[in-house]
């Protein structure tokens, strides 16, 4: 995985997030495959090597709300855009 300007993503930046998840959720999976992608902002067209990952969770509002609120903690970590 690269960040948007193209420098590598330390692999423990993303350890830390699957971490989080476990603890928060209890369970968490991941694929190691590598998923390309392609997007467009301001006219720029990027393209993504990506990870998935995966919780499944109850729809709960407390799981909502760390669903929003874990998306905006990693903005700054990872540096990219998010869509949501």
């Amino acid at each position: 995985m690269r960040f948007n300007d193209g420098r590598p993503v330390p692999p423990e930046l993303v350890a830390e997030t699957v971490i989080r998840l476990r603890e928060q959720f209890g369970a968490v999976s991941s694929e190691n495959q590598t998923i390309q992608g392609q997007w467009q902002h301001e006219g720029v067209v990027y393209r993504d090597n990506l990870a998935r990952v995966l919780v499944d969770v109850a729809d709960t509002p407390e799981n909502r709300q760390f669903s929003g609120s874990s998306r905006n903690k990693s903005k700054p970590t990872f540096n990219n855009w998010t869509f949501g």
